[in-house]
């Protein structure tokens, strides 16, 4: 997939660089998707903003909202010390 090899400004402008492998990787991936899905839906074509313009209304700006907590946590996620695994005690 092209985006994985060299993903356009609006994804490494909202999530960062790829991570190289396992949870963080498949994350960013499954986000990446859910904001291509967006972009497409509604005819997002704004090089540098994953989520294009603020503003719309309805169901629209809903999906801009909820994606852009989905971003904000995947970001949040991405950038811990460590796997959510250590944190919650499962690993030795």
């Amino acid at each position: 997939m092209q985006v994985e090899v060299d993903p356009p400004s609006y994804l490494t402008n909202s999530l960062g660089r790829p991570p190289t492998d396992g949870w963080p990787r498949d994350r960013w991936e499954g986000t990446a998707a859910e904001i291509e899905h967006h972009r497409l839906r509604w005819g997002i074509t704004d090089p540098i903003d994953a989520l294009g313009e603020r503003g719309g209304y309805g169901r629209a700006r809903r999906s801009r909202e909820l994606l852009h907590v989905e971003i904000r946590r995947t970001v949040d996620d991405l950038h811990r010390d460590r796997a959510p695994q250590q944190e919650l005690g499962w690993e030795r």
